[in-house]
């Protein structure tokens, strides 16, 4: 706090409390919630941060990480207009293959681990769910990952998704790409930027796994999921992969020492 600045720390629900999505519109359980307690939060700083010393007009929201990318959603989603005006992405984005799930069928198979015998049934799931045990359910969400999941680099079962259905809230009900190019914050000044080394955290899996490297070493891998305008399989999604993959690799191999240094903004930035 070495800037005259007022500082602002916000929490927000996380996993399948924060981001259970259903089908059934009369549940109005359409997802979402982490990031529309993000929204509320912004909402009580433009309100009230004058009482503080603070600038109403002059609001510049940050994260890094999880909070890059969710500050990347907040630029989109016209929930927020208005309501801050710079914006910086440390190590995350909305492209970011952890930062998106399609979550809508994942709460049958998580009520399914904590003993649910019925059919699927949006409202006996949901009925279900809001019995167990908030320890029970962050034991278990997770291992509703599949092995194809995990190939497509899922690495969350519940986060940020398209909502099923137009609510008065609805944070996000286009596609991924569609809201990026047409979100407000694209008028904003942004800054861009990544934690030095952050490949820390993947290198001890490959130190484990030594066959991750040949999985990385796959052109498509470098492609995220939003970014491609066909599929991922297609010569066109290959010779995106083959550019990003130039920036990561050692004598068209990559390595550890090299992953270590990967930015997550360098994809959203090509």
């Amino acid at each position: 706090m070495r800037k005259d600045i007022v500082l602002v720390t916000i929490q927000y629900r996380l996993g399948v409390l924060g981001f259970l999505s259903l089908n059934t519109e009369s549940l109005n359980v359409p997802g979402n919630a982490g990031l529309k307690d993000q929204v509320l939060a912004l909402k009580w700083i433009k309100n009230n941060c004058s009482r503080f010393g603070g600038n109403p007009d002059c609001i510049t929201i940050f994260g890094q990480s999880a909070g890059g990318a969710s500050t990347n959603y907040l630029m989109m989603s016209e929930q927020t207009r208005g309501l801050f005006h710079r914006a910086i992405l440390q190590s995350g984005n909305v492209l970011c293959p952890w930062a998106y799930t399609l979550c809508q069928q994942r709460a049958f198979l998580l009520a399914q681990l904590l003993g649910y015998k019925g059919d699927v049934n949006d409202k006996d799931v949901y009925e279900f769910l809001t019995k167990a045990k908030p320890y029970d359910l962050f034991k278990y969400q997770e291992k509703v990952l599949t092995a194809e999941d995990a190939k497509n680099n899922v690495m969350f079962a519940f986060g940020p998704t398209l909502e099923p259905y137009v609510t008065s809230e609805c944070f996000m009900n286009k596609q991924l790409r569609e809201m990026l190019k047409t979100g407000w914050g694209n008028s904003i000044p942004t800054m861009l930027g990544n934690t030095s080394y952050e490949g820390l955290f993947f290198r001890a899996r490959i130190m484990q796994n030594p066959k991750l490297l040949d999985i990385l070493d796959t052109c498509v891998t470098y492609v995220p999921d939003g970014l491609a305008d066909t599929e991922r399989s297609s010569p066109e999604t290959l010779e995106l992969g083959k550019k990003i993959k130039t920036i990561h690799n050692v004598d068209g191999k990559p390595t550890s020492d090299k992953l270590m240094e990967v930015s997550s903004n360098e994809q959203y930035l090509q």
